[in-house]
């Protein structure tokens, strides 16, 4: 590695951060196509909205509580390890609900196996890269979680392509295979656990040793006893929560309008390259701002678009929706991790901040099957865009509890 690093001049660093792009490219493209699949497995299997939402949410709460074990093995042993399992597991669950015939199968592949992949990819890439960084935090965990905009704006239209021209039995399997072609090799060979392991420094390393005990935190018990640590985790869930039932039911949501399906999944694209927009630009910022200061503008965006929703009659409202709460999603996405790596150090991140992406998988899966179970009862999603309304709200009240310089 060092001889590599010498020839090459590129710091590992930076090689982390590329590993990590891919992975989350395609494990979050493939989660934000879902809302693709919806009409055609309904339409085909004659399963209602909630049924077929409460699979995601089954997804979403095994990706969540994953989190957890996920990041404690990933402090415990390495990513390298933990990332290339979990695309394992998770990408041959995607390729494998191209079979099924019954409900049961559906929350088994994608419900269990990919949400297990979701888990066992996400907090590893996120915390290791945070890691392998004292300078330019915000900058490589923007480009790090980049990704997740830009798998959703390439590989929602490519699903929707599959179906339409080979059905969405064919798009669970061909994005399955793609996954386990490129994220299992490239976790394996490139990640790491730190600087330190692998017998280098951090990018822009000075020189001067940190000291994880500057907050009195010893041991992840002592985050845990941090009553700000539990407010900006359920602060990060609440946000969660409100994009990802926009993005899961938004192509059902514009026929609903009135609108035709492309329309919805433009919708649904324009959410995705947006929020790419947002991890870099605010990510960017953010090393100059502070992470706290950029978190507010970002979850003000978000309360924003929510009360935008509501007035949306014409496709292009649709689009300028997309556009602002895509970007909001993408800005504070980076956030939350370098935050919390920012107030209680490196010392067990990957547990530490497994717990808080807890939040998010059971808050968002749960979002999103009220928001289903909301139009089977009213045919109307109306309240379900009241209840995301609020979770913008609660979101940024919360993120103000932040106190310091970070």
């Amino acid at each position: 590695m060092h001889t590599f690093v010498k020839k090459s001049g590129i710091h590992w660093g930076w090689w982390i951060v590329l590993v990590s792009f891919i992975a989350n490219f395609m494990i979050f493209g493939a989660r934000h196509a879902f809302g693709v699949f919806v009409l055609p497995i309904s339409e085909e299997l004659g399963w209602s909205r909630g049924q077929i939402s409460s699979v995601f949410t089954v997804m979403m709460i095994v990706h969540g509580l994953g989190s957890i074990p996920f990041g404690r093995w990933t402090d415990k042993y390495s990513p390298h390890l933990t990332m290339s399992i979990a695309a394992l597991i998770g990408f041959a669950g995607y390729a494998l609900a191209s079979a099924a015939q019954y409900l049961w199968q559906i929350f088994l592949t994608y419900g269990l196996f990919f949400g297990i992949g979701q888990a066992g990819i996400y907090v590893p890439s996120a915390t290791t890269v945070r890691r392998w960084f004292d300078k330019k935090v915000g900058l490589a965990m923007g480009l790090t979680v980049a990704a997740i905009g830009a798998g959703g704006f390439f590989l929602a239209p490519f699903t929707k392509v599959l179906i339409e021209q080979a059905g969405w039995r064919y798009a669970f399997l061909i994005t399955g295979l793609l996954g386990l072609i490129t994220v299992v090799p490239t976790s394996f060979l490139v990640m790491r656990s730190d600087p330190a392991a692998a017998g280098l420094q951090p990018y822009g390393y000075n020189g001067e040793a940190k000291n994880e005990k500057e907050n009195g935190i010893t041991h992840y018990r002592d985050v845990f006893r941090q009553p700000c640590y539990w407010l900006i985790s359920l602060s990060f869930g609440l946000a969660v929560t409100g994009v990802y039932t926009v993005s899961t039911h938004i192509v059902a949501l514009a026929r609903h309008i009135g609108f035709s399906d492309a329309t919805g999944t433009m919708a649904l694209g324009l959410i995705a390259v947006s929020s790419f927009l947002g991890r870099i630009v605010m990510g960017f910022c953010s090393d100059y701002i502070g992470c706290s200061r950029a978190l507010r503008i970002a979850l003000s965006t978000e309360v924003l678009a929510g009360v935008i929703l509501f007035f949306v009659n014409t496709p292009l409202e649709l689009m300028i929706f997309s556009v602002i709460i895509g970007f909001g999603y993408g800005s504070f996405v980076p956030l939350f991790p370098a935050l919390i790596g920012e107030m209680f150090g490196n010392k067990d991140l990957s547990f530490i901040f497994g717990i808080a992406n807890s939040f998010t998988g059971v808050g968002a899966g749960l979002g999103t099957l009220a928001a289903g179970v909301i139009f089977d009862v009213f045919h109307s999603y109306f309240y379900a865009l009241v209840m995301i309304l609020a979770c913008f709200a609660a979101s940024l009240i919360l993120a103000f509890t932040v106190k310091g310089e970070y």
